[in-house]
């Protein structure tokens, strides 16, 4: 065969099959697809209060040491507290109003697939190491989880007491549920539908002071905690744990759970959970559970927040030089360091004052 031929040849054939290629990826689309990469899904840590205090830089602090610097709190209502305070039946209720205006603000560094994890300001505490949170919740198949506990508050107190109240659509008031409950009534279908949706445990009842979810799922299960507590609370009724348990009865969603067994959040109940509560040789292992919660939520216990500070305080001095927060209000860094030099009350759980915080 003649060389020139067979090299003629060999060259078309090659030309054609690149056209082809050319032609086949033009028609398939490929040619001009773009690989955009997915975006991954971030984990944030939100929290409110309305004024600096120890329990907060403790918080802020305990969350610094404990993803290793990696993530920072971000505090709504300490630079603009009015934002909050002016639609909240009372002080405690700020937190669901800046919650609320959080879901409907445009918030881009919020995706809908993100992890948030918002825990109250000044009584709640990061309590082991987080590396292992994304990929704990992600094993649950759960798209939010709210903190719980043993005591079924409100309903058995104050204004709720033998009382009936008719749960309907907050956000028609025209189509009421076929239901009317009286308090105890409440408390036991808040029991069942606690047991339906995810494991038995001994922490039954919605805590409104801690949420772990998506931010898609957290947005709606918000969102309808606001109507409740605007459209079907009565003033004098009108509590932002009431209407957390009202939404999670009233979601009817198994992807929304309770943390029945404690596994991210503990709520109080320190005296029975735990031996040697926030003392160096604690293992912080909840002898009833076995689990090990990331998250502590003191609520009514607060004779524990002190020496929770002070083993807080013990284990992250090496950390406190570079502590910051962020504000939710502002979007500024507010650093430890600076707090302590200004108001050094805020940091005695350190065991120094504002000179020897910034030394360190």
């Amino acid at each position: 065969m003649d060389f020139k031929y067979f090299r003629t040849t060999i060259a078309t054939l090659i030309i054609l099959s690149l056209a082809s290629t050319v032609v086949y990826f033009s028609l398939t689309g490929n040619v001009t697809r773009k690989v955009v990469p997915i975006k991954q899904q971030q984990l944030h840590f939100l929290s409110y209060d309305d004024k600096i205090n120890d329990n907060v830089c403790a918080h802020a602090l305990s969350l610094f040491h404990f993803s290793h610097g990696k993530h920072a709190l971000r505090i709504y209502g300490l630079e603009d507290s009015e934002k909050y305070s002016k639609d909240a039946h009372d002080k405690k209720s700020g937190k669901l109003v800046a919650l609320n205006l959080l879901t409907r603000e445009n918030t881009t560094f919020l995706q809908d697939n993100d992890i948030v994890v918002f825990l109250d300001g000044r009584d709640s505490f990061c309590m082991r190491d987080i590396d292992g949170l994304e990929e704990d919740f992600a094993n649950t198949g759960k798209d939010l989880f709210i903190a719980a506990e043993k005591n079924c508050w409100p309903f058995l107190y104050a204004h709720f007491s033998k009382t009936f109240l008719n749960l309907f659509n907050p956000k028609t008031q025209h189509a009421p549920w076929n239901w009317s409950f009286k308090e105890n009534q409440i408390c036991t279908a808040l029991q069942i539908q606690a047991f339906l949706r995810n494991e038995e445990g001994p922490y039954p009842f919605p805590n409104s002071g801690g949420f772990i979810g998506r931010w898609r799922k957290m947005k709606e299960f918000l969102q309808l905690s606001w109507e409740i507590y605007k459209k079907m609370l009565k003033s004098d009724q009108q509590d932002d744990q009431a209407a957390a348990a009202l939404a999670f009865l009233l979601s009817n969603d198994n992807s929304i759970v309770l943390d029945t067994k404690a596994h991210f959040i503990q709520c109080w109940d320190y005296r029975g959970a735990f031996d040697n509560y926030c003392t160096p040789n604690t293992t912080l292992v909840n002898k009833e559970t076995g689990s090990f919660p990331y998250f502590h939520q003191h609520n009514a216990d607060k004779s524990f927040l002190e020496p929770c500070m002070q083993y807080i305080g013990n284990i992250s001095k090496e950390s406190a030089s570079e502590c910051f927060w962020i504000s939710g209000d502002t979007g500024r860094k507010i650093y430890l360091k600076d707090v302590c030099q200004e108001q050094r009350k805020c940091c005695r759980f350190l065991g120094f004052d504002g000179t020897s915080a910034s030394k360190q």
